[in-house]
């Protein structure tokens, strides 16, 4: 082989190599990219899922700390002036129980099953608790007896409830498997 032709291939071969090299190297970028966006991705999903979460326990301690503040009034303060707590608690109501489902579809969409279906009991435990609230408005309104006692035990009930839901929330931020 002469000198021309075994310069021209070594030549080639150097400049195919460098071609390799450099596909290799720009494909090792791209995926490096690639994971770094699908990081990103994660940690922002990871972030909305852990707000939605946040939103809606908020919402629900605004829930429970609004029947507690009310059956609080019934005990304590003058027939008119509950009645009147009472109007202030049923608007409130009225405005959380929308973005209290908006609230859960987010976390039902963003999280995974297994929060949605450790916090969903405690939205529903929360709007059985003021259906029973409005239905004993309703007699106390009209001055039944009986609706201050029911209104009584719901206090001590949404007392619990505010705990479990303390307990539930501190569960599943901390991962652990606890229902």
């Amino acid at each position: 082989m002469d000198a021309a032709l075994a310069g021209l291939l070594g030549t080639a071969i150097g400049a195919v190599a460098g071609i390799v090299g450099s596909l290799i190297a720009s494909g090792h970028q791209v995926r490096i990219e690639r994971e770094r966006v699908a990081a990103a991705r994660y940690d922002e999903l990871n972030r909305e899922a852990r707000q939605s979460l946040l939103d809606l326990v908020q919402l629900v301690a605004t829930g429970t700390h609004a029947i507690a503040w009310l059956t609080w009034a019934v005990e304590s303060q003058p027939r008119d002036d509950s009645v009147a707590e009472a109007h202030r608690y049923e608007e409130t109501m009225r405005a959380l129980l929308p973005r209290l489902v908006s609230a859960q579809v987010a976390v039902a969409s963003l999280s995974d099953v297994s929060t949605y279906e450790r916090l969903d009991p405690l939205v529903r435990t929360l709007v059985n608790l003021d259906a029973r609230v409005g239905t004993a408005l309703v007699g106390h309104e009209q001055g039944v007896d009986e609706a201050a006692a029911e209104l009584a035990q719901l206090r001590d009930e949404t007392s619990a409830f505010e705990l479990r839901t303390i307990e539930v929330v501190r569960a599943i931020l901390s991962g652990s498997a606890e229902r």
